[in-house]
Parts: C-alpha cells; structure tokens; sequence
C-alpha cells in the first residue's frame, strides 16, 4: 500500500544519491586527467538527469509522506 510506495520512492532516491556521489568523486579523480571530453560529457550529463530524478522523487516522497499523515489523522 502506501507504506510500500514510500519505501520504494526512498530506496530510489537513496540508489540515486549514491550514483552522483559515485560520478562526483570518478569526477575529482579522472574528470580533469581524461583525455576523452566526451566521455566526461557523457558521466556530467548523466549526473545532471540523476539530480533531476532525485528532486522529482524527492516531491513525490514529500507528497506521499503528507497523504500518509493527513490518511493518518483521518482514521
């Protein structure tokens, strides 16, 4: 139900965050020394539609967490 949804949209953001903290530090380490721009073009544009991913979950959460109290408080 509910629960479960939530559970899932906070595994999601959490597989997430992890993936740009990933691509952040492969960044710092090889972003500079790389030769192939294009290839570091590719892991930045990746990172940027994981943040994306990672607001429009975050407001999902958010709206999901608030039907669970409002749902609460009701029954």
């Amino acid at each position: 139900g509910p629960h479960a949804a939530l559970l899932g949209l906070e595994n999601r953001a959490e597989a997430l965050l992890g993936s740009v903290f990933r691509m952040d530090e492969w960044m710092e380490e090889n972003g500079s020394l790389s030769a192939d721009e294009e290839f570091v073009g590719r892991i930045r544009h990746e990172r940027d539609d994981a943040l994306y991913a990672l607001r429009l979950i975050r407001v999902q959460i958010r709206s999901a967490r608030e039907a669970l109290s409002v749902g609460g408080l009701g029954g």
